[in-house]
């Protein structure tokens, strides 16, 4: 008799008489186990504990494009260009493309705004006194808010050391430079 499966040679093992047997029972194989793994580290092991990091969203590496109002092109291009000397990279009827470090100014033509009561762009500056000096030179004048201690160039020190002084565009929108401890 020729058997083509473990079940029937163990079926045929056990309802025919010994002496017919043309085969060997071989016992089952057991599972081999997993080789052990190396002791880890305690640091390996509670790197292994923490969940993976999130992919980075691609925003995370992407060129900013900040967005500021105007009413009318011609001064905030000389004010933008001029006194404060940034490049001007494109103009079409819609906007004024500046560059400031690797950040894109987009001045938008908007028929009417209300500029906003607080700091809708600024700049981190190295040595904020001096920049203050430099730009009330080319005729920028730096704002005064009651309550905060300004020095002669318009320069508030935070309590944490950070330093901060205001000015206006054109339009009336808030600027800012400061100098981060």
């Amino acid at each position: 008799m020729l058997l083509t499966s473990r079940r029937c040679a163990v079926f045929d093992q056990f309802h025919q008489p010994t002496s017919n047997r043309h085969f060997t029972i071989l016992p089952a194989k057991k599972p081999t186990p997993a080789p052990a793994k190396p002791p880890r580290s305690a640091a390996a092991a509670a790197s292994a504990a923490k969940p993976a990091p999130a992919p980075k969203l691609a925003l995370s590496v992407a060129q900013v494009v900040t967005f500021v109002p105007t009413k009318h092109f011609g001064p905030a291009q000389r004010f933008y260009e001029t006194t404060l000397g940034l490049p001007l990279l494109a103009k079409d009827k819609f906007a004024l493309m500046f560059e400031a470090g690797h950040t894109r100014i987009r001045i938008a033509r908007i028929a009417e705004f209300r500029p906003a009561p607080f700091t809708i762009l600024g700049w981190r500056v190295d040595d904020v006194v001096a920049m203050a000096a430099t730009l009330a030179k080319r005729g920028v004048a730096f704002e005064r808010f009651d309550g905060l201690k300004q020095d002669d160039h318009g320069v508030w020190t935070a309590p944490g050391g950070a330093q901060v002084a205001w000015f206006k565009d054109p339009d009336g929108n808030l600027l800012s430079i400061s100098q981060h401890t």
